[in-house]
């Protein structure tokens, strides 16, 4: 496994002139875990296939205790064969593997999706302890509404209808 923190890193190892694509094994799979923009993945993914070297971006929703206890999500697309037979792989280092379809860019597309809600989230979480303190009520009393509040549990239901509302 080749773990890089950028995809450029990844492409320089592997695939330019000195790279080590020329001797990886017919059975090897580069595995790109970085979040990237969906148009550099699928470049990244063709320039590969080019080279015959298997490809498959797998970017996860997890931190560092997550890794430690193979624990979180990991996204998945592209050669559908090739993701499951890395499955057991895949779902030992995060516990969940979601397969969205044979497009290599895909779970880039959808991690920039997620990585977006996530911001958004800690926005509003700002945003309530700012009104919180607006209002003389400690940030942290605020915050312990969602001891017992839960929005998320309100989240399918409210994209069903703003999706039917389209």
């Amino acid at each position: 496994m080749c773990v890089c923190a950028q995809p450029q890193t990844l492409a320089s190892s592997l695939i330019d002139s000195a790279g080590a694509a020329p001797g990886l094994g017919s059975d090897a799979v580069v595995v790109d875990h970085t979040t990237t923009s969906p148009p550099s993945t699928a470049a990244r993914a063709a320039r590969f296939d080019r080279l015959g070297v298997a490809f498959l971006h797998a970017p996860v929703f997890m931190g560092p205790q997550n890794a430690l206890e193979g624990t979180g999500m990991m996204l998945a697309s592209g050669d559908l064969a090739r993701i499951e037979r890395l499955r057991p792989a895949l779902e030992a280092m995060t516990g969940k593997l979601l397969v969205l379809g044979p497009e290599p860019e895909r779970a880039a597309s959808f991690k920039l999706f997620g990585n977006l809600f996530l911001m958004f989230m800690t926005a509003g979480v700002a945003e309530v302890f700012n009104l919180a303190k607006a209002l003389d009520i400690p940030p942290e009393d605020a915050g312990a509404l969602f001891d017992t509040f839960n929005p998320a549990v309100f989240l399918s239901a409210r994209v069903k209808r703003m999706l039917a509302a389209e």
